[in-house]
């Protein structure tokens, strides 16, 4: 004959506080992932943050742009930026001995000529301080693109989280007016955890004609924490743009005498930027990005990218 089991009061009890460590572990877990944050007004700088488009015509139309934003799609603000483990010092073969610049939050280490500074957030600029020769770039942005690639992944550097890339250049420029192209910067765009661009986090890798490492600068952040953003209307962007609270650069910007006449929307998307409070409050929020082209007062013309913070702004 089986006898039952009897349950004593103190096995009762383990399981019974057993069972409230776990749901306790699971909604922490939950409102790590899930629990809303609050978005600031972001400041922008340059044209259109400390200038004026009040006399340009700007064309739009509201509802050909609303229909470029897929609304099924969700966008989030991303928080909590993931402090480093310093370990891109020992990647680049520096040693475990460095300053630290109490200003910049950052810790500075030197190996012979080369320098490396590395902020909280993995954020790091490393300079070879190689001597560069003075011939001209005999490289292809393609190719120059091609062997800072492969520099990344040297370092362990390279993630699927790049996206686009673009060039830069170091010139000079003789007595005659004659420009020669010294080195090659490429620019990788980074994306974020939903596969949208974030405007301001890039890694820069510069070349010289040796094809010699001149210089990373690494910005790039990775977030430990999101919560689903709701969106203004592409109507209230543009009030934005009318309140002069947007970014904006465009193509004819290094024209001698350039005054804007006409910029013509023609695209939009949603892109991150990311930016820190008053309050020291870090975070990763969306943006429309337009696109479309500028024409001056001479009829010449270009194009230009309009940059409005996308998210709704709560107050708690």
């Amino acid at each position: 004959m089986n006898t039952p089991h009897v349950y004593n009061k103190k096995t009762i009890v383990s399981i019974f506080l057993a069972v409230l460590f776990v749901l306790f572990l699971l909604i922490t877990i939950y409102l790590i992932k899930v629990y809303p944050f609050y978005g600031f007004e972001m400041t922008f700088f340059g044209t259109g943050g400390n200038s004026t488009l009040t006399d340009v015509e700007k064309i739009y139309n509201v509802e050909e742009l609303s229909k470029q934003i897929d609304e099924k799609n969700p966008v989030y603000i991303y928080a909590a930026p993931q402090k480093t483990d310093y370990k891109i010092a020992k990647t680049l073969g520096f040693g475990d001995t460095y300053e630290y610049d109490d200003s910049a939050e950052e810790r500075i280490y030197s190996l012979g000529k080369a320098y490396l500074s590395v902020d909280q957030y993995g954020g790091f600029l490393y300079l070879t301080r190689v001597k560069n020769p003075t011939f001209p770039f005999p490289y292809t942005d393609k190719e120059t693109m091609e062997m800072a690639k492969e520099i990344l992944k040297e370092y362990d550097l390279w993630n699927d989280s790049i996206n686009e890339w673009s060039t830069n250049y170091v010139k000079t420029t003789d007595s005659k007016g004659n420009t020669t192209i010294l080195r090659k910067e490429t620019v990788f765009w980074i994306r974020s955890e939903d596969g949208k661009n974030v405007v301001n986090q890039k890694i820069h890798v510069c070349i010289n004609g040796n094809k010699e490492l001149v210089r990373i600068r690494y910005d790039v952040k990775g977030y430990s924490k999101h919560s689903e953003s709701k969106l203004i209307s592409i109507e209230e962007a543009f009030q934005k743009i009318e309140e002069e609270n947007f970014g904006f650069s465009h193509s004819l910007d290094n024209e001698p005498n350039c005054e804007l006449k006409e910029i013509i929307f023609e695209t939009v998307e949603i892109s991150y930027r990311e930016a820190e409070s008053t309050d020291g409050k870090n975070l990763l929020q969306p943006l429309y990005v337009f696109k479309g082209t500028v024409k001056d007062i001479t009829g010449k013309t270009g194009t230009f990218t309009c940059m409005v913070q996308a998210n709704v702004v709560n107050s708690k």
